[in-house]
């Protein structure tokens, strides 16, 4: 049902594949709203070399500040909740590599 609902949301959106680009354009794209899954898929196949980038480039950050914007949208779409667990989805598959997971435990808090 997800996957229909994703698709059907998405369809006037073009996803291009993000393998073999580079963490700056990746988040930069991000930060417009676009290619969000592209994002996802590129992190979860992501190498550790890859991934240090992204962290280092702001990449978490842009994803967390993603995250609060839509969150304090609330759900006013079927889009804005979607594109909230699309986020979710990129924190997990940082959380998932051992470069990631280092970087979110000793992630300096904002304050």
């Amino acid at each position: 049902m997800w996957k229909k609902a994703k698709k059907l949301v998405r369809q006037d959106t073009e996803e291009l594949s993000l393998e073999g680009a580079d963490p700056e354009l990746c988040i930069s794209l991000f930060q417009r709203g676009l290619n969000i899954s592209g994002l996802k898929q590129r992190l979860r196949n992501a190498d550790q070399q890859w991934m240090e980038s992204f962290l280092e480039h702001g990449g978490l950050s842009a994803i967390f500040d993603a995250l609060q914007s839509l969150g304090e949208k609330g759900f006013s779409s079927l889009t804005d909740a979607l594109r909230q667990l699309d986020c979710v989805a990129c924190i997990k598959a940082v959380m998932n590599s051992a470069v990631g997971l280092n970087f979110i435990i000793h992630y300096p808090e904002k304050k």
